[in-house]
């Protein structure tokens, strides 16, 4: 079954008996976006067999039950679908006439948020005369009033159609004009994907039942909302006395005219201005004539990146930054975390053992951060002197306001938390979890996400349980001591096992909810690793972000899209669940067979030219084998194989040399994750007498995937 891509939405409906053709009709689902709005039974037999599949939003299409028609053992199912939107206060906008070679004339016209983006002064004005014959007609029905009314109608209508095939008319030209993959190219990539749009925030609700409609209204209730949630419950508290941990102290950030020079240039423009209203964009262009003054009088904005340069130095050289710690950290990933997981709790079922899993969530998080204790763990770890002052400074006495459509709140304090956004707040938050690792040796850390996991054989549930709600207690007692609150609402349980084994854990006196699929760090890992709902999770956000845009660009817009943007998230933290069936992975499969099916119809001549998914993993996969076979990366080396050893010295024995020892596996599942099947892969590179001694990490990837088929 195809679904056509000329048309503006799909909407499949009828006795289609999904149920006999279950694997085909999870696929058409999956791969093209779509989803099945009638979630109850529509057959006598109790059978859900009328299925009404769209790709519509969902917030504008309800199915509800009917009864039976006639002598068909199938029940009426009504299908309402609703396109209007929620109106809101009037604006003004303000079209320029760029066209116009002489002059630049400009006009201004209201306009509601309910517009579309092509509804200009043209189709106002259409639609305001409509209605006033409306009420001429309604006053006096008379069938002249008749006849402006029904001419009102139709020039309304064909006014709107033209500023409709205008609008995408001049889309498609900007989309596939010679700008494909500009910045610009870009904001209207997501603007149409409704990632970016003019203003998207609906009206809110104040405690009281009131609506704030208005901008100015929306901007103070959100800046209320956010101070509150940037305070702790005793910001006055003396913090807890620390020892010193190394005895070289850090007092000064000292840089250089290059330094300064550099981080300059790479200033982001699009960044607003901040509290000294310097222009970043004049900052960036100026950065020759400008390195040198400011060296000596440190910029605001230069000087959170020197900062925090230095502070990272020292925290390495020192080794003072837990090894479980992956968030924010040069060389460390997401994925290798999900790596390391995938691999540990992976062995563990292979060796018939569960793996308890909990994900913490931190309440507040970065907004929480309690500033005294904050700068007592800086002192601890050896800064000192002015720098600590200045990080104080940089702390206290900070305010917030929000601006929504040029509307300004009042201006609020912030009591606590590090400033989002900034290369010095992700520091810092590093610094102030970083004992809690050193204290629980069992949890792993990224950002404001800890994971707690523990194995366990069958019999021992009870024994892990008591061990993990021990541990749990002291995550508490410790978030207690620095007044850092955890959600035990939005804590996650997970058990990986093929079993269903019993374990009863709690967070301050609250059981936490066992589930059956965890969503950790953007993937979904269900208790048996197949990790089949992650995958097609995948696949459908895939197909919609194709979805969104396949009318509107050409071929080589679409294939820029498809290898920035889809591609990328196909392939996010790909070697955790590289293991997973072929059946599971076919599904990417056919999202890059459709994509490319897709740029060739959209006008391209030739087939473009696409690694396979595998490929791209496999160069990916031995790359990280050469990181820890050869680099010795440090916190990948749980993953380091041993070298193969001849069990007996003989002539017949040869070995080649790096070759890696392969270890039995029990199951199918085990044999096919990273370890072993990139394991078995680099052997195979070693076989081909592949000279990589000599090779960067570059390198070896761009001869690994010349030589993979």
């Amino acid at each position: 079954m195809m679904v056509p891509n000329k048309c503006e939405n799909e909407i499949i409906i009828g006795d289609l008996n999904q149920n006999t053709v279950r694997e085909a009709f999870n696929t058409l689902m999956v791969v093209h976006d779509l989803h099945n709005h009638v979630t109850f039974p529509t057959h006598r037999s109790g059978s859900s067999l009328d299925p009404v599949v769209t790709d519509l939003p969902s917030d504008t299409i309800q199915c509800s039950s009917l009864d039976f028609v006639g002598t068909s053992d199938h029940v009426a199912v009504l299908t309402r679908i609703s396109f209007k939107r929620l109106r809101e206060e009037c604006y003004t906008r303000t079209l320029w006439r760029w066209e116009k070679d002489r002059w630049v004339p400009h006009s201004t016209h209201q306009a509601k948020g309910s517009d579309q983006p092509w509804f200009g002064p043209e189709c106002r004005a259409a639609s305001d005369a409509k209605y006033h014959a409306w009420l001429a007609f309604k006053r006096h029905p008379t069938a002249w009033n008749r006849q402006r009314h029904r001419e009102a109608t139709n020039h309304m209508r064909a006014t709107q159609g033209w500023a409709s095939n205008q609008w995408v008319t001049d889309l498609k030209r900007k989309l596939r004009g010679g700008q494909v993959g500009s910045k610009c190219w870009w904001s209207l990539v997501k603007e149409q994907q409704g990632v970016s749009r003019g203003n998207t925030i609906p009206p809110l609700h104040r405690d009281d039942g009131t609506i704030a409609q208005s901008a100015r209204d929306k901007a103070n209730l959100l800046a209320k909302h956010f101070t509150d949630k940037m305070c702790v419950s005793d910001p006055k508290r003396p913090p807890p006395s620390l020892p010193n941990i190394v005895k070289e102290k850090l007092s000064f950030a000292t840089t250089s005219e290059v330094e300064v020079k550099a981080v300059l240039s790479k200033l982001d423009v699009t960044k607003a201005v901040g509290s000294d209203n310097v222009s970043p964009h004049f900052l960036r262009q100026c950065a020759d004539e400008l390195a040198r003054p400011l060296s000596t009088i440190f910029n605001h904005k230069v000087l959170e990146s020197i900062v925090a340069s230095r502070v990272t130095e020292h925290l390495e050289k020192h080794h003072l930054l837990c090894g479980r710690q992956f968030g924010f950290r040069p060389g460390r990933s997401a994925a290798d975390l999900h790596l390391l997981l995938t691999s540990e709790w992976s062995a563990a079922l292979d060796a018939g053992k569960a793996t308890a899993v909990v994900a913490l969530d931190i309440e507040g998080a970065f907004d929480k951060v309690w500033h005294a204790g904050l700068l007592a763990k800086l002192r601890a770890a050896g800064v000192d002197g002015p720098l600590l002052l200045l990080f104080g400074d940089y702390l206290r006495e900070k305010n917030l306001k929000v601006v929504i459509d040029g509307q300004e709140s009042e201006q609020h304090a912030v009591r606590s938390g590090v400033p989002q956004g900034s290369c010095l707040g992700l520091l810092l938050w590093n610094i102030y979890i970083n004992d809690l690792l050193h204290l629980i040796p069992s949890v792993r850390d990224y950002a404001d996400d800890l994971m707690l996991a523990q194995s366990y054989s069958p019999g021992e549930e009870t024994d892990t349980a008591d061990h993990m709600n021990v541990t749990l207690n002291r995550i508490v007692s410790w978030g207690s001591k620095w007044q850092v609150k955890f959600a035990p609402n939005k804590t996650q349980m997970s058990i990986i096992s093929r079993s269903r084994t019993p374990l009863q854990l709690s967070l301050e006196g609250q059981a936490i909810r066992r589930q059956d699929e965890m969503d950790v760090l953007g993937v979904t890992y269900d208790s048996a690793l197949t990790f089949r709902p992650h995958i097609e999770r995948l696949a459908r956000e895939a197909s919609g972000k194709l979805a969104s845009l396949r009318r509107l660009l050409d071929d080589k817009g679409l294939e820029i899209l498809y290898k920035a943007q889809v591609r990328s998230s196909l392939e996010y933290s790909c070697l955790a669940w590289g293991g997973a069936a072929s059946r599971h992975l076919s599904l990417l499969d056919r999202v890059q067979a459709r994509a490319v099916r897709l740029i060739k119809d959209s006008g391209g001549r030739n087939k473009p030219k696409l690694h396979s998914l595998q490929h791209r993993r496999d160069v990916a996969g031995l790359a990280v084998m050469y990181k820890i076979q050869q680099q010795r990366i440090p916190h990948l080396q749980a993953l380091r194989q041993p070298l193969r050893r001849a069990q007996v010295t003989t002539w017949a024995v040869t070995l080649m040399p790096a070759e890696l020892f392969q270890c039995r596996c029990r199951t199918w599942h085990h044999q096919r994750q990273y370890v072993h099947h990139y394991g078995k892969l680099w052997n195979t590179v070693i076989a081909a007498q592949i000279d990589f001694s000599e090779m960067n990490l570059q390198q070896f990837k761009e001869c690994v995937n010349i030589w993979l088929p």
